[in-house]
């Protein structure tokens, strides 16, 4: 449509510079309205705000957008090293309602790679919507950078997928000790009976002693939450279950 001789995609793009914030925040808003070609330009140019514009409030309102709008917004993903706390969580939970592959695929790197936002990063991921988070923390737990494998171990605890179990047991055999005891706390969190041998295994044999307790801490939670519901010792089941 035209508006006093200019379109609408130009009104928008006006009021995104006018020095009002009020202005340019229903500007923002205005852009959800749109579902043609000017939306992927103004989506466009609403990305490059967030990672450049000077206002806290307009970032924040266009991270919060984002999760209603189309088109490539791995933006988000910066944003994560933003200086405000509230764009940051804004970013987070944007990321989180899309749950867009690529966006992943940019996560997945950013927490192998860009020690600022690894840690939200992983946290994220953590709580990504699709499993195919789970196979890409499981990659990173074999094979990434050590410090990249301990926060994708623990991502993967908070998961709580079931077929992490094995690979966070590998893991928690690891000779780097910051990687074994990520796993531990991880099988920790995942609380899954079938993980008691290889605890009690690595409690009794660990040759460091920080390994030895956090083997030792995560198999006596695990049990203690089984026992707490049923009448018979966990290993006892375990053991009945492999005759």
């Amino acid at each position: 449509e035209s508006l006093g001789g200019r379109s609408a995609e130009a009104v928008i793009l006006a009021a995104l510079d006018d020095p009002n914030l009020e202005v340019r925040s229903r500007a923002v808003s205005a852009v959800i309205g749109f579902n043609d070609a000017s939306q992927t330009r103004l989506v466009r140019h609403l990305a490059r705000r967030l990672e450049q514009d000077a206002s806290t409030v307009l970032r924040t309102q266009i991270a919060v957008a984002a999760q209603n709008l189309p088109g490539d917004w791995t933006a988000l993903v910066h944003a994560l090293a933003d200086p405000s706390v509230v764009t940051r969580r804004a970013a987070e939970a944007s990321l989180l309602a899309r749950g867009q592959p690529e966006e992943m695929a940019l996560l997945v790197q950013v927490l192998q790679e860009d020690a600022r936002i690894a840690i939200r990063a992983a946290r994220i991921l953590a709580a990504w919507p699709k499993e195919e988070a789970t196979d890409a923390l499981i990659n990173i737990v074999e094979s990434g950078p050590t410090a990249a494998r301990s926060r994708a171990a623990l991502a993967l605890g908070l998961r709580g997928d079931e077929r992490a179990r094995e690979p966070l047991e590998r893991a928690a055999n690891s000779d780097l000790k910051e990687v074994a005891v990520a796993s531990l706390q991880a099988l920790q969190d995942l609380d899954l009976l079938d993980s008691l041998p290889t605890l009690e295994a690595i409690s009794a044999h660990a040759s460091d002693i920080r390994v030895r307790e956090a083997a030792e801490n995560a198999y006596n939670l695990i049990a203690r939450s089984f026992l707490a519901s049923n009448a018979e010792h966990p290993m006892d089941v375990i053991e009945g279950e492999s005759k």
